[in-house]
């Protein structure tokens, strides 16, 4: 998908279940001029789950929204977050990583909505070290802002929260269980966005 024109939006959902073909980097791009003036918003689903080791999509410059998942990884498939991304309103999270999948970023991202969650990540990888993540305003999280479950890892160290809404967002911090880790490089217990402590249970670590 590319769109350049003002104001497009898509409705239309993408899954990749399989394994990627050929050589290159398949990338969805909207506009990089205006990014907030495409927009990826879909109904009852996610606007892309990607799976098959070996597959990789890199989205840039778009708005992300749905009344479900924004995006899925899973088994295997990596998504990259390039420049111009912006999470707005995702019902159930921004983010969900499962059974392998991997989200990265070496550019950060900027947040515009909520949801019950920003992240969901079992069995998976989230990869966010070094990077800048923006809330210009304020947003509540009804359950928390980071879960992790079952051995899966977040990587959030070094990361930069920016933004007029980091001190006003709400919402549980974190919430990690099964041995799974999030790892801020030593943060503390305030470094995650939201105004409730978090928690962990069963292994679960918090470093």
């Amino acid at each position: 998908m590319r769109a350049s024109s003002a104001r497009p939006t898509s409705t239309a959902t993408s899954c990749s279940p399989a394994l990627q073909v050929g050589a290159g980097l398949v990338k969805i791009r909207g506009d990089s001029v205006t990014p907030g003036d495409v927009v990826w918003d879909v109904s009852a689903n996610a606007c892309l789950t990607l799976g098959g080791f070996g597959t990789v999509i890199q989205i840039e410059y778009l708005d992300i929204k749905s009344s479900a998942w924004g995006l899925i990884a899973e088994n295997g498939g990596l998504i990259h977050l390039g420049s111009g991304v912006r999470f707005d309103d995702c019902t159930s999270a921004h983010m969900l990583i499962r059974f392998g999948g991997v989200i990265s970023t070496t550019v950060g991202y900027t947040v515009i909505g909520d949801g019950n969650r920003h992240v969901w990540l079992i069995q998976g990888t989230l990869q966010l070290n070094g990077t800048t993540i923006t809330i210009p305003s304020a947003l509540a999280f009804v359950l928390e802002f980071m879960r992790c479950d079952r051995v899966g890892l977040i990587n959030v160290a070094s990361v930069t929260f920016s933004g007029a809404g980091v001190a006003g967002t709400t919402g549980t911090r974190y919430n990690i269980s099964t041995n799974a880790v999030i790892n801020t490089g030593g943060g503390g217990a305030t470094y995650l966005p939201g105004d409730a402590a978090g928690t962990t249970a069963t292994g679960g670590q918090y470093v």
